[in-house]
């Protein structure tokens, strides 16, 4: 069976996946890991989240966004 070609890292999808792979990356540029948590964290919390209004899951479920953000901080929290 071939193997299928590679991705490329900055392609976006519909879903919570893609989405928490994006926020991320944002995350981590508005906070970088060396610096600990942000003074503000709920202030770049909405930075990053409205960086990341034009991902494909933001625009389709855009209830779901804050979840799957806040979700991805408590796995940085482990």
């Amino acid at each position: 069976m071939p193997i299928p070609p590679e991705q490329p890292l900055d392609r976006q999808f519909t879903n919570a996946d893609s989405y928490g792979v994006a926020f991320d990356a944002v995350w981590e540029k508005l906070n970088p890991a060396t610096t600990g948590e942000p003074a503000n964290r709920e202030l770049t919390l909405q930075q990053a989240i409205a960086e990341l209004s034009d991902h494909p899951f933001a625009i389709s479920k855009p209830e779901l966004v804050m979840q799957v953000a806040l979700f991805r901080l408590r796995l940085r929290e482990r």
